[in-house]
């Protein structure tokens, strides 16, 4: 009890120290009046300064939010951009392999269209593109592997 007692003393010197004796103490009900005045004065000090750093507070939250929205909408643009890339390379790699199989088969193919610029095609445009075109490749394929039957046959029969 002895302790609790030391250190509900100390709290009391404490709060004394900080509020002060001009805050607490007063003569009469005119004394009581003028430091009511004062203490709302303080408080109202106190408040205006609380919402003044209350709203730049605020406004730097709100800066930093469009500054992260602003990264984000880059960020966006950027990997659409990547994407498109990455679409446009898939397709000269197929133009290039219907080459390479050109070269390795004696076989004309259908020309390959050149890979659409990047960023200005559409993804199911390009890809149906590249359909039709790998379609009329093995037709022609067909077609000139028939065209040999079709020799050798003659040959064979005349």
């Amino acid at each position: 009890q002895s302790g609790e007692r030391r250190r509900t003393s100390n709290l009391k010197d404490d709060d004394e120290k900080i509020l002060g004796d001009q805050l607490v103490v007063f003569a009469d009900v005119p004394g009581l009046q003028l430091k009511n005045e004062q203490l709302l004065r303080v408080v109202r000090q106190l408040s205006r300064e609380l919402e003044e750093k209350s709203r730049d507070n605020d406004e730097d939250a709100s800066g930093a939010l469009e500054a992260a929205l602003k990264e984000l909408e880059g960020l966006k643009a950027s990997r659409v951009s990547q994407e498109a890339m990455v679409k446009a390379i898939i397709v000269e790699r197929d133009g290039f392999r219907d080459q390479v199989k050109t070269l390795r088969t004696g076989t004309i193919v259908a020309a390959v269209p050149p890979p659409p610029a990047i960023g200005t095609t559409d993804a199911l445009e390009a890809e149906a593109d590249r359909e039709r075109h790998l379609l009329a490749a093995q037709r022609s394929e067909q077609a000139a592997g028939m065209a040999r039957d079709a020799e050798a046959a003659a040959r064979r029969d005349a």
